[in-house]
């Protein structure tokens, strides 16, 4: 659940970036993941929500590969 939560945060900045592009009609406005991640880390609470951004992102990654490696698919 917290890998999750910090993959929608990351993707709700760069939609936020989009929607920001897209209104003021300034494509280079427009951020990726990159740019939403940098803009976390320039806000007050800066590294500290980076951080905890960061490992929740890894604790997705982990569950990912965990999820892709033990899944059980039953035939039909």
């Amino acid at each position: 659940m917290v890998g999750y939560v910090a993959r929608g945060v990351v993707f709700c900045v760069a939609g936020g970036f989009l929607v920001d592009a897209a209104v003021s009609f300034s494509p280079q406005k427009a951020q990726g993941i990159d740019g939403s991640l940098l803009k976390l880390a320039t806000t007050p609470l800066g590294p500290g929500l980076l951080v905890v951004v960061a490992l929740g992102l890894v604790i997705f990654g982990v569950y990912s590969g965990c999820e892709a490696r033990w899944r059980e698919v039953k035939p039909g």
